[in-house]
C-alpha cells in the first residue's frame, strides 16, 4: 500500500519539528522532500469510538549524503482522541476510512500495545515487510492477550510514558504493574542489524545480568532502488523494565548534593557494585563478540589519535592549558613509547551514568547501546573512563550548586584565560570540598569493583586507562571553555591534579571500596600520593608498564569488522496472515473474503512507485558551535536554582551533564581531528556532551 500525497505533505511539515529528526541541509524554512520506501498496514480495529488503523511507514528524506531513512509509525483514527492532541500530525480524507485524524503511532496506546504484543510473541505481519522476533521464552501478559477486544482493553487500562530523551529514538515506558516493559522505537534506521539491538539481544540470549532482558524486537524491510535490493533494519525493541528503575546519574546527583564531611563514603558500595557490573558487561561482550590483539598497528593508531588530541587541545585552549603545556607534551612523548594498548573488544562506547539504570531488584543494568555499527574494536578503558568522569561531574555539579556558581548573578570565572596552576586558590577549594572527596572515594570504589570482576588490577597506574582519561579530559576542557566557562573548573581541576601527581584512582587501594567514612580517599591524601619524582604517577608507565587488559586474542580484526555488519534474516517459509492466532473482526472478514466496514483491501506492502534516492552516507559532524556568552552558557540546567520547581535531585539537565565530553570520533581510523572539537559531533547522535541550555531529563519511569 502507499500513502496519499495529502499525508506526504503533512509528514513533510511535521517531521522537521520532532526532536529526533536528523539534521538535513535544506533551505531555511523549506520542508524536506520525502519518499515512501515501504508502507504496511499492521492492524485495523473497531475501538467502539471509531476505527483505529496502525500503519508502519519507512520513508526517505533528504538526498545525497544527507539522505536518511525514517521509521514513522502512524495511527489513523476516525474519531478525534483529545489525549493524543499533542501528537497529532494532521487530518486527512482517507480513501477507505474517510475523514480521519493521523497521530504519531509511538504515542497511541493501541499502536504501542499491538507492536509490543507482536515483539513478545513473534507475530508476523502480512506481506513480510514487517516481522517480529521473540527473544525471551518467558510467558508474559502479552501471551495471554489474544482477542481484539482484550488488546483494546489492555491499551485503555495501561499507563504509557513517551520519552524523547535520545536522539533518533523514542522510548515508551509501559507501566503495567504485572508486566512493566520498555518499547524503544528507532526513528532513524540504517540497513543491517544495528548494535542497539544486536548487543542487548546477544547478551540476553547469553543470560547476562548486565543488560535488561530483551523480550523481542520488530524489523522492517524496503526496496532500495539505488542498490536494487531489499534491505532491512530494526524498527523497535521490547525490553523488561525493572521496578523502581532510575538512571544511575540521578541517584549519584541526589547523593552528591546531600554529601557533607560525615558522608564522604556514602556512594562507595554503590560505586563498587557498578564497577563489578561493568566488568561483567565487558567479559560478556568479549565472550560473545571476541577479543582482538591490540599490539602493532592498532596501538600505533590509538597512540597517534591520543597524540593528535593533545596538539588539538593546546591549539584551541592555549591559555586554559598554559600551565599544563609542558606536562602534556611530556605525556605525548611517553605515549610514543607505549608498547601495546592491550586487548581490544566491543564496548558500549557511549557509557555514562545516564546510560546505566539502577533498581533495588537487579542492581545496575546498562542500556542505550549506540545504533552505529562498531566496525573497530576499542579499549575497554573507554567505558570505564566515561563512568569516572560521570561521577566527577555529579560531584562537580553538586559543588557548583552549593557554592552558588550556577546562579545567574554569580561572579564570572576567568580560569579559561589564566589557567589553573597547582597552587591556584580555586584548585585548593575543589580539593578541600566534601564533594571532591566523595567523588574520589567513589571512583576508587568503582575501579576496585571492576578489578575484582575482571580479575586484574585496574587504576591510574595502567597506561591505557591514563591515556584515555587524559584524552577525554582534554575534550571536556575545550567543550566547557567554548560553551560553559563556569563548568571549566570540573575537568580542568582533575586534569591538573592528574598531571601533577595528586590524583590516584587506583584499585590497589581497596580500603576505599567499602569505607563509610572520609578516611582513605586517594585525593584526601593530597600530594602525598605522588608516585613519581616528577609528580606524575604513571608518566613513565606509558613506556614500560603493562596494561591490565591483556586477554588472549580470539578473533582477528578482519573477522571482527565483518561480524559487525550483519543483515537481518528473513523467514524463508510462507508468511502467515498478520492475524493468525489473533481473533479480530478484521481478520475474520479478510479470511472470508469480506470487507469489514471501510477497511483497506490492499494488504501487501508495496515498493515505492518512484526510484528511491541514493543510500545514506555516514552522517557528518556539525560545524562547531560558537562560544556563547557566559551568561547564557552557565544557565542552570533544568533547575540550578533554589526555586520551588526544583526536583529532588537538584536538576534534570545536570543529570545529563554526566555525558560531558563524549568523544564522537573514538575509532582509531580517524586520521584527522577536525575543527568541531569532537565533543560537538556527539550532539548529532546523542545527548549534548554538556547541556548548553536548560533541558529536562525525562523521568524513567514516572514515579509521582
Amino acid at each position: 500500500m502507499a500513502i496519499s500525497s495529502e499525508l506526504e505533505g503533512l509528514l513533510s511539515a511535521w517531521l522537521p519539528r520532532q526532536s529526533w529528526f536528523p539534521k538535513l541541509e535544506t533551505e531555511l524554512g523549506a520542508d524536506p522532500d520525502i519518499t515512501p520506501m515501504s508502507v504496511t498496514r499492521l492492524f485495523e480495529w473497531d475501538s467502539g469510538e471509531g476505527t483505529v488503523r496502525g500503519t508502519q511507514a519507512i520513508i526517505s528524506v533528504g538526498d545525497g549524503r544527507t539522505l536518511r531513512r525514517i521509521n514513522v509509525p502512524l495511527s489513523f483514527r476516525t474519531s478525534e482522541n483529545f489525549a493524543l492532541r499533542a501528537h497529532l500530525i494532521g487530518t486527512i480524507d482517507d480513501i477507505t476510512l474517510g475523514p480521519c485524524w493521523v497521530y504519531d503511532g509511538c504515542a497511541d496506546p493501541v499502536f504501542v500495545i499491538n507492536c509490543a504484543h507482536a515483539a513478545a510473541t513473534a507475530r508476523r505481519f502480512e506481506g513480510g515487510q514487517v516481522a517480529a522476533h521473540a527473544v525471551s521464552n518467558a510467558m508474559t501478559k502479552f501471551h495471554r492477550v489474544q482477542t481484539e477486544h482484550q488488546m483494546l482493553d489492555y491499551a485503555a487500562s495501561v499507563r504509557l510514558e513517551l520519552l524523547e530523551a535520545r536522539a533518533h529514538e523514542s522510548t515508551v515506558v509501559i507501566e503495567d504493574p504485572e508486566n512493566p516493559c520498555v518499547l524503544t522505537f528507532f526513528r532513524v534506521v540504517q540497513p543491517g542489524l544495528s548494535q542497539a539491538v544486536r548487543i542487548p539481544v546477544a547478551l540476553t540470549e547469553a543470560e547476562s545480568r548486565a543488560v535488561p532482558e530483551v523480550m523481542g524486537w520488530v524489523s522492517g524491510r524496503w526496496f532500495d532502488a539505488e542498490e536494487l535490493e531489499t534491505r532491512s533494519a530494526p524498527l523497535a525493541m521490547l525490553s523488561v523494565q525493572y521496578p523502581d528503575s532510575q538512571p544511575a546519574w540521578r541517584e549519584a546527583v541526589d547523593i552528591a548534593c546531600a554529601v557533607d564531611s560525615g558522608s564522604i563514603g556514602s556512594y562507595n558500595k554503590k560505586a563498587s557494585a557498578l564497577g563489578a557490573r561493568i566488568g561483567e558487561l565487558h567479559l560478556d561482550l568479549a565472550a560473545e563478540f571476541g577479543v582482538v590483539r591490540g599490539a602493532g598497528e592498532p596501538t600505533e593508531d590509538w597512540v597517534a589519535k591520543w597524540q593528535e588530541r593533545i596538539d588539538w587541545a593546546l591549539a584551541r585552549a592555549p591559555l586554559a592549558l598554559g600551565d599544563l603545556q609542558a606536562k602534556l607534551k611530556e605525556h605525548r612523548t611517553n605515549l610514543g613509547r607505549l608498547e601495546t594498548v592491550g586487548a581490544l573488544q566491543r564496548i558500549h562506547g557511549e557509557l555514562t551514568l545516564n546510560q546505566v539504570l539502577t533498581s533495588p531488584v537487579v542492581g545496575f543494568t546498562v542500556v542505550n547501546f549506540s545504533a552505529a555499527t562498531q566496525e573497530f574494536p576499542k579499549p575497554a578503558a573507554i567505558d570505564l573512563v566515561a563512568l569516572l568522569r560521570s561521577i566527577d561531574y555529579a560531584a562537580g555539579y553538586a559543588r557548583l550548586r552549593r557554592t552558588g556558581a550556577l546562579k545567574s548573578d554569580a561572579q564570572p570565572t576567568f580560569i579559561g584565560l589564566s589557567g589553573l596552576s597547582d597552587g591556584h586558590e580555586s584548585l585548593r577549594e575543589v580539593v578541600d570540598s566534601p564533594e571532591y572527596l566523595w567523588s574520589s572515594q567513589a571512583q576508587n570504589s568503582l575501579l576496585t569493583g571492576y578489578s575484582h570482576a575482571v580479575g586484574a588490577s585496574v587504576g591510574l597506574h595502567d597506561p591505557v586507562l591514563r591515556a584515555v582519561l587524559i584524552d577525554r579530559l582534554l575534550v571536556e576542557v575545550v567543550t566547557e571553555l567554548r560553551n560553559r566557562p563556569t563548568w571549566l573548573i570540573v575537568p580542568l581541576a582533575t586534569l591538573t591534579l592528574l598531571l601533577g601527581g595528586r590524583l590516584e584512582h587506583d584499585s590497589q587501594r581497596e580500603d576505599d571500596a567499602e569505607g563509610d567514612g572520609a578516611g582513605g580517599g586517594a585525593s584526601a591524601r593530597g600530594a602525598g600520593g605522588a608516585a613519581d619524582a616528577d609528580g606524575a604517577p604513571g608518566a613513565s608507565g606509558a613506556a614500560g608498564a603493562a596494561t591490565a587488559w591483556n586477554a588472549e586474542e580470539t578473533v582477528s580484526a578482519e573477522e571482527f569488522a565483518q561480524s559487525a555488519v550483519e543483515e537481518i534474516a528473513q523467514p524463508a517459509d510462507p508468511v502467515p496472515d498478520a492475524y493468525d492466532g489473533l481473533d479480530t473482526e478484521v481478520a475474520r472478514a479478510e479470511k472470508n473474503g469480506g470487507a469489514p466496514g471501510a477497511a483497506d483491501q490492499t494488504a501487501a506492502a508495496e515498493a515505492p512507485a518512484r526510484p528511491a534516492t541514493p543510500p545514506a552516507a555516514p552522517e557528518q559532524a556539525p560545524d562547531p558551535a560558537p562560544a556563547r556568552p557566559e551568561s547564557a552558557a552557565d544557565e542552570p540546567t533544568a533547575s540550578g536554582t533554589d526555586q520551588g520547581s526544583e526536583t529532588a535531585s537538584g536538576t534534570g539537565a545536570a543529570r545529563e551533564g554526566a555525558t560531558s565530553g563524549t568523544d564522537a570520533n573514538a575509532d582509531p581510523d580517524d586520521a584527522v581531528i577536525d575543527e568541531d572539537a569532537d565533543a560537538e559531533a556527539a550532539a548529532a547522535t546523542q545527548f549534548p556532551p554538556i547541556p548548553a541550555r536548560p533541558t529536562t531529563l525525562p523521568r524513567f519511569p514516572n514515579r509521582d
